[in-house]
């Protein structure tokens, strides 16, 4: 009897150190996702507070009445910060889109310099107007969700065009 108890016994320990053990995973993993989740918004909050005391700093500076060629410089400020807080809350909520379980993703293969070319066209007014060149090149074809895809290529064409003073935005 002795050794069947103990075995059985020790069975038993053994069941319940798994299920303990997984657990503590789920939860472990809930709370680190808190965490990130707390740390990401915290970082956030601080990275929009910066342009917004700009924001404050050069609309009082336009009320004081200032000379006219420094009202077109905190004009000027004034937009740049807010085109920098737009893009900030535009990331803020792909990430959200992006962990969002109700969010479908839908593969389907495409073309991905076929696409590229596509979403140039948007940008082709400020790619003039900069003076820029694009130059693409090579093939690939990806399975991938058609609307991320979509996002990504926006965000980096426009972080490239937008950044690129003089020369060629070139993709391969």
């Amino acid at each position: 009897w002795f050794p069947a108890g103990f075995l059985v016994m020790a069975a038993f320990i053994g069941v319940f150190l798994a299920i303990g053990g997984f657990r503590y995973m789920k939860a472990k993993s809930v709370y680190d996702i808190k965490c990130y989740r707390i740390e990401t918004t915290n970082a956030m909050a601080h990275d929009l507070k910066t342009p917004l005391t700009a924001i404050s700093g050069y609309a009082e500076n336009l009320l004081s009445q200032v000379q006219v060629d420094k009202r077109e410089y905190y004009a000027k400020a004034i937009i740049s910060n807010i085109e920098y807080m737009d893009q900030m809350i535009h990331d803020i909520l792909e990430l959200s889109k992006s962990e969002d379980e109700r969010q479908t993703v839908s593969m389907e293969n495409m073309e991905l310099s076929e696409f590229v070319n596509e979403e140039l066209g948007s940008f082709i007014h400020l790619i003039e107007d900069r003076g820029l060149s694009v130059s693409i090149s090579g093939e690939c074809s990806v399975k991938t969700d058609k609307r991320m895809m979509k996002s990504l290529i926006d965000n980096l064409l426009s972080n490239a065009v937008k950044y690129t003073e003089k020369g060629t935005v070139r993709l391969s």
